[in-house]
């Protein structure tokens, strides 16, 4: 198969090289789908990850002779949440406001993520020899594996466009 097919894969493979790089303390992976059970994650260093997936690609044809693709890739920042329960002096109340303490710094660190894709931000560059940057088009929390099993999950969809057909009409 030609090279020029597994481009994105290399891109989202570059990208989590330079997220662990800018986040040492972390632990960030690549994955096809995003998977990791509430187990999986209590055995990372910090009971939390950053994932890096290839997202959707599609073709916009709205540029007359040469049509663009636009790949998305997501990162994602995944981490366990206290399970809601009663006891030992604790009440639901104690337990919703340690779960929304912890949700909130997994937040934050989504949060530290999406700056690096503002106007100044580093990552705004990143592949700019073959891809450029489109947009950071939506966070999105997954509310039901939350629900059901206590994982907080943020995902952050990113566009680029692949430069490479500019370049080879």
């Amino acid at each position: 198969m030609d090279a020029q097919y597994f481009r994105r894969s290399r891109f989202r493979d570059n990208l989590a090289v330079l997220l662990q790089s800018g986040f040492e303390d972390e632990t960030v992976e690549t994955c096809l789908i995003v998977d990791y059970s509430r187990e999986e994650i209590e055995e990372y260093e910090n009971k939390r990850l950053i994932v890096v997936r290839n997202g959707t690609q599609s073709i916009d044809a709205s540029e007359g002779a040469v049509n663009e693709r636009i790949i998305v890739v997501e990162v994602g920042v995944l981490g366990n949440l206290s399970p809601l329960q009663q006891g030992a002096g604790k009440t639901k109340s104690d337990f919703r406001q340690q779960r929304k303490e912890e949700a909130d710094e997994l937040d934050a660190l989504a949060q530290e993520i999406i700056e690096l894709w503002s106007p100044t931000g580093q990552m705004t560059k990143l592949g700019s020899e073959n891809f450029a940057f489109r947009s950071l088009d939506s966070v999105t929390l997954d509310v039901d594996r939350l629900y059901n099993s206590n994982v907080y999950l943020s995902l952050i969809r990113l566009s680029y466009y692949d430069t490479l057909d500019r370049t080879n009409p």
